[in-house]
C-alpha cells in the first residue's frame, strides 16, 4: 500500500496537474486528490496493527498453555497442603488463559475530564477538607 501510495502522488503530481494560473490551487488541488490514497494507508497501518497485536497475544497464551500441561503434571501427583500456592498460581494461569485477548489497548481516563459525578465527589472532599482545616 505505501508502494501503491508513493505511486499515485508521483501520478497526481506530475501528469494529472490542473491547470490553474493560481500555482497554490494547482497545489491544494493536488493534495486533495492524494487524500483518499493517505487515509486508505492509514487505514491499513491500523488493520495491521491490530493484527500482529491478536497474533502477539495468540502467541504467548499458547506458549503460557503449554507450560501449564507441564504445571498440571507436576501437581497431579500430590493434592497435598503443600502444593496449596502452586495449585492457586496454576488456576489462575489458567483462568488468564481462557481469557477473551484484548485487540484494543485499554483505554485510560484524560487528564482532564468532564464527568459530573467526580467532579461532584472531588468538591466535596475539597469542602470537608476545608471545614476541618478551619478552627
Amino acid at each position: 500500500m505505501s508502494v501503491l501510495t508513493g505511486v499515485w502522488i508521483v501520478i497526481v503530481f506530475t501528469c494529472l496537474l490542473p491547470h490553474f494560473t493560481n500555482e497554490w490551487l494547482n497545489i491544494m488541488i493536488s493534495i486533495l486528490k492524494t487524500s483518499p490514497a493517505f487515509i486508505l494507508l492509514g487505514f491499513v497501518f491500523s488493520q495491521y496493527k491490530k493484527e500482529r497485536n491478536l497474533q502477539e497475544e495468540y502467541a504467548f497464551k499458547s506458549a503460557v498453555a503449554m507450560t501449564l500441561t507441564a504445571y498440571s503434571e507436576m501437581l497431579s501427583e500430590s493434592d497435598d497442603p503443600k502444593n496449596i500456592s502452586r495449585q492457586q498460581m496454576l488456576l489462575k494461569s489458567i483462568e488468564m488463559v481462557y481469557n477473551q485477548p484484548q485487540i484494543y489497548p485499554a483505554k485510560s481516563e484524560p487528564l482532564f475530564s468532564f464527568n459530573t459525578k467526580s467532579l461532584k465527589e472531588t468538591i466535596e472532599t475539597l469542602s470537608e477538607a476545608v471545614k476541618n482545616i478551619k478552627p
